[in-house]
């Protein structure tokens, strides 16, 4: 498997390097990988809806120190430009060092979350174990003698224009105060595709819910609707048979940040 990316538009990390802030490195790197880039595999090629950020930089002092916990710290992430594929989906790693004796830890990786077929008009694939099982997939397609063959690479695309909206990550839980901090950080970024966000929508977990809340007004589907998905999914969040599929602690923590995003 070739799971080297080639560098395109420039070196992500540098790309990241030069934002102030770590929310604007995201900013800029969600712009380049949502609007400018495709993911090849055997020559098909995808273009990428969807992905969440995840960054740690344990540099004290670093105007990016960024100590997020739910960051694999894998060592391919301490490269840039590649692809990491691992247990959890698909990594395009923008990082700049592994912790060794002399260098301190600086990783970085863009969970691909959803892809579709480039110009194909097709559904697309949501979620980053499907995205990973697609490209995967891809290795047997037009095989010979049972042998599996995958290369896969990232590839500059025309420059679109599509508007993106942000909400916090996926599935994430921590009682660590430290690390319970990033877990509502708007890392995540869905381009506005009217097809992604009905899908999505329609899929149910509460943090797209939280996505249509903090951001409705950017989706292109009617804030009438979304209200009323909102209202659905907070009755279901706050009642007890909750509880029977969702840690206590990871609903508490979600209803607090709903109710004071209410407030605000």
């Amino acid at each position: 498997m070739n799971n080297t990316g080639e560098k395109h538009m420039g070196n992500l990390n540098t790309i990241f390097k030069q934002a102030k802030s770590v929310q604007e490195g995201f900013d800029r790197l969600a712009q380049l990988l949502l609007n400018e880039t495709l993911l090849e595999a055997n020559g098909i090629r995808y273009e990428i809806m969807e992905v969440e950020f995840y960054y740690y930089n344990n540099v004290e002092g670093d105007s990016k120190e960024h100590r997020d916990n739910f960051t694999h710290c894998h060592e391919q992430q301490g490269k840039s430009d590649t692809l990491y594929f691992h247990d959890s989906g698909i990594d395009i790693t923008f990082g700049e060092c592994y912790e060794n004796k002399d260098k301190p830890m600086i990783v970085g990786g863009a969970l691909i979350r959803s892809i579709r077929k480039a110009g194909s008009g097709e559904e697309p694939i949501t979620g980053p174990l499907k995205v990973r099982s697609a490209i995967i997939d891809q290795g047997y397609q037009g095989a010979t003698d049972s042998l599996y063959k995958l290369s896969v690479r990232l590839i500059g695309n025309a420059h679109s224009t599509s508007s993106c909206f942000k909400s916090s990550r996926i599935g994430l839980f921590s009682d660590d105060p430290e690390t319970e901090k990033y877990i509502f950080k708007p890392y995540r970024y869905i381009k506005n595709d009217t097809e992604l966000l009905e899908r999505l929508l329609n899929e149910g977990n509460e943090t797209h819910f939280l996505a249509w809340y903090l951001d409705r007004q950017s989706a292109e589907i009617s804030e009438k609707k979304i209200k009323e998905k909102i209202s659905d999914r907070l009755d279901y969040l706050k009642s007890p048979s909750f509880t029977k599929v969702k840690k206590k602690e990871k609903r508490e923590s979600f209803l607090r940040y709903i109710d004071g995003k209410q407030k605000e």
